[in-house]
Order: structure tokens, then C-alpha cells, then sequence
């Protein structure tokens, strides 16, 4: 979530295995999904740099 996810595929954990969600009020069974991926929410980073500076720490980033 932090960081975000790229593209990938999504498969079930079990070899034969279904997928089962629900989209548009309809339930969906499949063998596999394309994730667009999620985009990045770094609102911890965030925060530490807006209370780390006024505190007098020095935040390194690697």
C-alpha cells in the first residue's frame, strides 16, 4: 500500500483451484484476474517528514 504494486496476475493458492469475487452484484468464479495494480500511498513517509524536522531529527532515505 505504502509503495503501491504494478501490474500482476492474481491465481488461486491451490493447484486446480477457483477464484471467487463478486462485481456488479453478480458473483464470478475464474482461474485467474489481471490487477491493474494500486497506486502509491505513502502517508507514513508523509507524516514523519512533516513532525521530523520541527523535532530535530534528520530523516535519511535509502
Amino acid at each position: 500500500m505504502h509503495d503501491g504494486t504494478g501490474a500482476h496476475v492474481i491465481r488461486p493458492r491451490r493447484p486446480g483451484g477457483m477464484l471467487r469475487f463478486e462485481t456488479g452484484g453478480q458473483v464470478v468464479f475464474t482461474t485467474l484476474v489481471n490487477h491493474p495494480g494500486t497506486r502509491p500511498q505513502p502517508w507514513l513517509r508523509e507524516a514523519m517528514e512533516e513532525v521530523a524536522g520541527p523535532e530535530g531529527f534528520r530523516l535519511v532515505h535509502r
